[in-house]
């Protein structure tokens, strides 16, 4: 089962976009923060990281430097 990490603030988009991922057989996980985005990263591998550019605490661009 693949795993994607949905990088997003927005509770409507989280769900919608959890909901249809999971239907199509993904295993999902969702940080809300910059932060909490890089804690999961540190530990864990992703195939797909689909973030949004403005967060709280950061951008997405800020993200990818972690690679």
């Amino acid at each position: 089962m693949h795993k994607i990490l949905i990088i997003e603030d927005e509770e409507s988009v989280i769900k919608v976009l959890s909901k249809i991922l999971k239907e199509k057989g993904f295993y999902v996980e969702v940080a809300r923060t910059k932060k909490e985005a890089l804690k999961k990263l540190s530990v864990q591998t992703f195939d797909i990281v689909l973030s949004d550019y403005r967060l709280p605490d950061g951008n997405g661009l800020e993200i990818l430097e972690f690679f």
